[in-house]
Order: structure tokens, then sequence, then C-alpha cells
């Protein structure tokens, strides 16, 4: 705020507008991103909580999958053991690790496309797999 006359207590207030700071698109596509891929990492970890329940085949990793006698030919989300939940939940914690640290760069004013395009690639990335991941039948 600007005072018009040589006298603070009888001036005028005059608004001015600061000029809009070009980088805040960028900030704003940073934490969005940051927020969607913590999204996609709770989404993940559930994901690998679960994994087929109880209709696994084969031997089970552990006490809390089902296990049904082992029948090859089935697709991999009907095996608890299979090495693509660990790279869907890998893939996870790499898009937020790579979208925090861009958010942070944005924020600090500095240049964020070194993370924030593996970021994207990752959360994009994961989406993709899971959306076109068969369900365990």
């Amino acid at each position: 705020m600007l005072l018009t006359d040589e006298h603070w207590r009888t001036a005028e207030p005059l608004l001015v507008l600061d000029e809009r700071d070009p980088r805040r698109p960028l900030r704003i596509a940073c934490a969005v991103l940051a927020a969607v891929s913590v999204l996609v990492l709770a989404v993940s970890l559930h994901r690998d909580d679960l994994r087929c329940g109880q209709s696994c085949y084969g031997l089970a990793p552990s006490d809390r999958f089902g296990s049904q006698t082992y029948e090859p030919g089935h697709r991999w989300t009907a095996y608890a053991g299979s090495w693509q939940w660990d790279a869907q939940s890998t893939l996870a914690f790499v898009a937020v690790i790579a979208s925090l640290i861009a958010f942070g760069l944005a924020m600090s004013g500095r240049r964020p496309y070194a993370a924030l395009v593996p970021g994207a690639v990752a959360t994009v990335g994961w989406i993709a797999w899971v959306l076109l991941t068969p369900l365990a039948a």
C-alpha cells in the first residue's frame, strides 16, 4: 500500500497490485503432482497389502495371503509372490520422492524440471499400469 500524500494520517491509500509471479503455475503444478503422487502411494500400499487376498495360487510369501494349489498359467495378479506387486509399489515410492523434491525446488525458487518430469512419468506410469492390470480371476 502506498500513501499519496506527504502526511501518512491524511493520505488516501493507493493500492498497488503486484505483478503476477510467472512461476506460480509451475508451483501449482508441482503441488498438484505431489498431492496426486501421495494419493497414488496410499492406494499402492493398500493394494500391496491386499494383493490377491485369500485367492492366491502357489505358496504365499507370508501368512496374510491364502494359498490355493499352485497352477501355472493364471494372470500375475493371482500370485502373491509376483514381482509386479513390488515393482508397482517401488514406482509409487519413486513418484512420491521425485514429486516432493520437485515441489521443494519450486517453492525455493529453483528450477524443478529435473525432478518434475520423473515424478510425473512415474505417477502417470503407475496409474496406467494399474488401470491396465488384469483382475485376479
